[in-house]
């Protein structure tokens, strides 16, 4: 049996649920991470053994992802090669544990994904934003952190979006 790429992540993730987590957070005074996570030079499969071999990494990744995230976790594809994950109830310590887990789970997997790796960003909820829209901002100036300072790492984030 064959599993679209799309399918995979819809199948993580209902529609809205980040925003529906967020008001969840807010009324419970709980705790909430947002991960951002873009696979390093992914363009370079694409570009070298094609789109369907790109597509193939994207399946094993959304695999990879359902076997390091809770129940309660949404992991869903924001697009391209970006990631996002909603952590409700966690720590930015848990949060950032969890993605150097997941980080470290993505380099120990070099034939399945290609030699890909990945670059994560955190932010939690309230600390660094209260709406969805503050929390990705936040957590993908985090990755650009990340990646800005060699690829391959998780940063969380530290100061005021640009």
């Amino acid at each position: 049996m064959s599993t679209s790429v799309p399918d995979i992540f819809r199948a993580l993730a209902g529609p809205n649920s980040d925003e529906r987590e967020i008001i969840r957070a807010k009324r419970e005074r709980a705790p909430l991470a947002v991960i951002m996570m873009d696979l390093d030079r992914f363009k370079q499969i694409n570009d070298s053994a094609g789109h369907q071999a790109g597509d193939q990494v994207l399946v094993e990744l959304g695999a990879l992802l359902k076997r390091h995230v809770r129940g309660s976790d949404i992991a869903c594809r924001y697009g391209g090669d970006e990631f996002t994950l909603v952590l409700p109830n966690a720590t930015l310590e848990s949060a950032r544990r969890r993605s150097a887990e997941i980080c470290s789970a993505i380099r120990r997997e070099p034939h399945r994904l290609r030699g890909v790796t990945a670059s994560l960003g955190v932010a939690l909820c309230p600390t660094h934003g209260t709406d969805a829209k503050a929390l990705l901002r936040a957590a993908d100036h985090a990755l650009y952190e990340a990646k800005g300072a060699g690829r391959n790492q998780v940063r969380v984030f530290a100061g005021r979006p640009k």
